[in-house]
This record gives structure tokens, sequence and C-alpha cells, in this order.
């Protein structure tokens, strides 16, 4: 297939989306697609080219990388710029599709007629309930193949809408394994990092704000001081630096290269994800993070908090150690309970490589693959079964959500609704040896 994936915002990036998109363009690339990668220009970084995305994200880079010139600095008219030259560029050119993971392209890709399909991992219609009908309008048009999704708790929300199943296919993230390499045991990883040898050691790796539950992971430092809590992906000093500074406990490490990821991971005794519900319920930004696929690869137990989105592949019991969120008195309990047990670690890790099987990048891959070449088909043959269903839920609740969504927003400055059936998804959590739920505090 000849392939045009579109990327609004400015290369280099360290956010998440970027990483997860190039990933996924490389990877299909190397199943023998021609894909072309198409990005404004930097103006900072003029010569950002192949050489650059392999430094920097360590990737094969067997697609195309082509710039369009950027506009403008703020982001919102950069978005509509970058949708009206790639609509531009693309006349008198023939390619199978266009894939983006922004609605604003997508809408102009539709208009100007272009075959297209659309990525995301965030449940908008929940979290933005005026975009209801927009949503609804644009997957249904029969220029558009439908709708990649990162969970199935994201698809749930688009199946609510009425968008026909067909359309929307749930197509996990992964891990790169070459970034994995080479295996380190503990001791060789935390001599390579100069850390503590003798200290039971807690990691967290990824972009550290405020936006990611990590007040939780700091308290359960406060509780637990001889235990060693070590975050890497700091942009600065911000307000979680800031708290973590008086924890003689925390050490709070730098954003590093893809390439040295692996070691902090191997140093750890276990890998966390802080027991929060608040990054998935006020943020909305952290439905199966990436980080969790390279966790589930790395041979190291898993403590994660019982949270709707991650339940889709992290078990209690079987895969991971999996506590109340929002609870720090019973998520100690089990971290401590956790690092106690040799023998539960062991099983927590077998049943985490086992899960990591078929997580690649490669394996993603071959699966947007065949869900792309089955809409083309279905595209082609019209066939009706691609007919919408009608939205689960009265209009007269769309309009109270988005009235509640705008009060909310106005009052409080938070735009990302927090839908209803996340709080009893949370609660009703099903875990083995949990039986105290606390529910998530409602903002």
């Amino acid at each position: 297939m000849r392939i045009v994936m579109t990327y609004e915002n400015l290369l280099p990036a360290r956010q998440a989306d970027a990483e997860q998109f190039l990933r996924t363009a490389d990877a299909l690339a190397q199943q023998g697609n021609e894909v072309d990668f198409v990005v404004p220009r930097n103006p900072d970084y003029p010569d950002f080219d192949h050489l650059a995305l392999q430094q920097h994200y360590g990737l094969s880079t067997r697609f195309n990388l082509i710039h369009l010139p950027s506009q403008h600095r703020f982001i919102g008219y950069q978005h509509a710029a970058h949708a009206w030259q790639v609509c531009r560029w693309l006349k008198g050119q023939h390619y199978d599709l266009v894939y983006t993971r922004n609605l604003s392209m997508l809408a102009a890709l539709l208009q100007a007629g272009h075959t297209a399909v659309y990525e995301h991992f965030r449940p908008w219609g929940d979290q933005i309930p005026p975009l209801q009908p927009l949503l609804r309008y644009l997957l249904q048009q029969p220029s558009c193949l439908g709708a990649i999704l990162h969970s199935h708790f994201a698809q749930a929300s688009y199946v609510r809408l009425g968008i026909a199943t067909q359309r929307l296919q749930v197509i996990h993230n992964g891990y790169d394994p070459a970034l994995l390499l080479p295996y380190r045991s503990r001791t060789e990883a935390r001599q390579q990092l100069h850390l503590p040898r003798n200290k039971k050691l807690v990691m967290y790796t990824g972009r550290i704000n405020q936006r990611k539950g990590l007040e939780s992971l700091l308290a359960m430092a406060k509780a637990m001081p001889a235990l060693y809590f070590v975050l890497v992906g700091s942009y600065g000093q911000g307000p979680i630096e800031a708290q973590a500074t008086g924890l003689s406990n925390v050490q709070v490490i730098p954003w590093q290269p893809f390439e040295k990821l692996s070691d902090f991971l191997y140093a750890a005794d276990v890998l966390m994800i802080p027991p929060s519900a608040q990054p998935l319920i006020k943020h909305g930004n952290t439905v199966l993070p990436l980080k969790l696929f390279l966790y589930l690869a790395a041979r190291r137990p898993i403590f994660a908090p019982a949270n709707p989105d991650t339940s889709e592949l992290l078990q209690h019991g079987i895969n991971a150690e999996l506590c109340s969120p929002g609870n720090i008195k019973t998520a100690v309990q089990a971290l401590q309970g956790l690092l106690d047990d040799p023998a539960r670690q062991a099983k927590l890790v077998q049943g985490a490589t086992k899960t990591a099987e078929g997580l690649t990048w490669a394996h993603r891959a071959q699966r947007i693959q065949d869900f792309l070449r089955q809409r083309l088909n279905a595209k082609t043959a019209r066939r009706p079964s691609n007919q919408p269903s009608p939205p689960t839920q009265p209009a007269i609740m769309w309009l109270g959500d988005s009235a509640r969504w705008l009060l909310r927003g106005v009052s409080k400055g938070q735009w990302i609704m927090p839908p209803a059936h996340i709080y009893i998804d949370t609660i009703n959590i099903n875990m083995a040896n949990h039986k105290e739920i606390q529910e998530p505090t409602m903002r």
C-alpha cells in the first residue's frame, strides 16, 4: 500500500504521540508498505532528517520524511495550516490512504475527497461531549475507512456514538525489542547507573509532570523510607521535582535517550505506574501508556492501579500487582507484600512476559495493515455492513453532558470531562485479593 502519514506538530518532540506515530510509520514501512511521513518543518531544526530521527528515536526510518513549511508556532493555527498544506500537496498524487491522528486534518482530508483513516487513544466523545456530532459525522463518511483505537476502553466511547463496529478496530500499541538490549542483571544495571545496590528499588519511567499521578508515588515514598524510588523523565524543575527534593529516598533523573532506558528498567525491583485514577479521570491522557508495553517485556514485576484502561492488559496476580487507585494505605501494603514475596514476583514476571508476546510494533503494523486492506476492500465493494447504528444515548443526555462540560471548563478551567462510567468501572474492578476499592474523588 502507498500510505501518507501526517503529523501536525514539530519534530523533534519528546511527547508520547510523536514516538507512537513514528514507530507505527516505521513498522508499517518495514512490512513493505510505501510510507511518506509528512510533518511541518521546524525552523529551529532545518536539518532534522532521517539520520536525526534514527539518533533521536532509534528508528530504522524506512519511510520517506517529507517537510512542508511551518506557518506559525501557535499550535491551533499550525494544525489548521498544516491540514491545508497537506491537502494542497496531495493534489495530483495517488495514495491508497492518508493516516492521521488529528481531527481537523481528518475533516480537511475528507472535505477534499481523500480516503483517510483516523487513529487515537482518547475517548473524545466522553471527554469533550460537544464533539460527538462531529465525530459521528466524520467517522461515518464513505471516504473515512474508520478509526484505529488504542484500547477497548476508548472503542466503547465511539460505539456509544453509533459508529458501526466494522469501522472501529482496537489495536494496542507495542514495544521495540531492540530497546531492551543488552539485557543486564539488577547488579549490572545499578553499577552502570550508579544507583544503590543494597536497597529495594522502585522505578518509574515517563514524563514527569502533575498529569501522571506522581503525587501518589511520592506519598508512598514518604510512607516507605526503606525503599528507594527513582523517577526517570524530568524536563526541569517543576512541581513534582520540588516535592521530591525533601525526600532522601527519591531520586529524579532527567529524560533519557531511548537506547539508555533499558538499564533503568533492569535496575528495578519493581516497575511502577503511579497508583492514581486522576490521570485518567482528570486529564484523560494516560489510556494504556506507552511505558506499560516496555514494562511488560522488561522481566521485572509491575505495580499499577486497578484502572479500567490498564485492566485490558494487566490482571491482578497474573501479570501485575494491582492496587486501589487513590488509596495510599492499601498501595503501601500491596507493594510491601509484593517485595516480600519473591515467588509472587517470579510469577508476575512470567505472566507479563507472556502478555508481551505479540505486542511488538511489528505485530501491531501487521494488524493495522490487515485492517486497512479490509476497509479498502469494503469501500470498493460498498458493502452495506458499514451502516451506522443509532447512538445509545438520547440527544437530551448529550445536551446535558455538553452543558456540564462547559460549566466545568468555565468555572474550574478543566476542559476534559470525566465520564460517569469511569467511576463505576473503577469501583467494580474485579481483584482477587483486594476488596476495598476507594472511589476516585470527583472534581
